[in-house]
């Protein structure tokens, strides 16, 4: 079996010290955290799983603080926000990515982009390892359907991907930029126009 980068195994060797260290019987930290810094969403995706139950609520800066400074103290590696809502419902995201950085922890955030702010896109194009874009189709039509918005959202997350492509090129920023497309029946068609 070819250890590709998507190979489970292929991590397990990045981190054979946890793994030496877990068989020896020691105590181990994960390298990675998911968090969900806010428990409710700005859209309402056909295949969300979460919609039954999402209920408002965010984390605060003093809690984000904490988890921050106590993953750091344990060593964690890398943060992936996201979860069972939309992160940038939170107003102490950009804030808490900064931080993280600061902290020696890496980010990775997924959002559907609808609520980019210059400001936010500077934040997170200047604190950020990886940012996916949930695009899920190549036209403002299609997206409207999948995600339940209006279909000026689809153009309004475009101008903030460029936008973030801008940022990273004038700042030499290493964070790679992406967008993801979950293909469905209504979708399929586009993938190609997507690209």
């Amino acid at each position: 079996m070819a250890l590709g980068p998507f190979n489970p195994q292929h991590k397990l060797l990045w981190h054979h010290e946890k793994a030496s260290a877990l068989l020896r019987g020691e105590r181990i930290w994960p390298v990675m955290a998911e968090l969900d810094c806010a428990s409710h969403c700005n859209q309402a995706c056909k295949w969300c799983s979460f919609l039954p139950i999402h209920t408002f609520g965010l984390l605060s800066w003093e809690v984000l603080d904490k988890l921050l400074h106590d993953f750091q103290d344990v060593g964690l590696r890398a943060i992936n926000w996201t979860g069972g809502g939309e992160p940038t419902l939170n107003p102490n995201l950009g804030r808490a990515l900064i931080l993280a950085k600061k902290l020696g922890i890496e980010n990775g955030l997924y959002s559907n982009g609808q609520l980019l702010t210059k400001e936010l896109c500077n934040e997170i194009v200047m604190s950020n390892v990886w940012f996916r874009l949930s695009l899920d189709a190549g036209n403002a039509a299609t997206y409207s359907t999948l995600h339940r918005t209006k279909p000026k959202v689809f153009d309004s997350i475009l101008r903030s991907l460029r936008y973030m492509v801008r940022v990273r090129e004038e700042t030499n920023s290493p964070i790679t930029l992406g967008a993801g497309m979950l293909v469905c029946r209504e979708n399929v068609e586009e993938i190609r126009q997507a690209v």
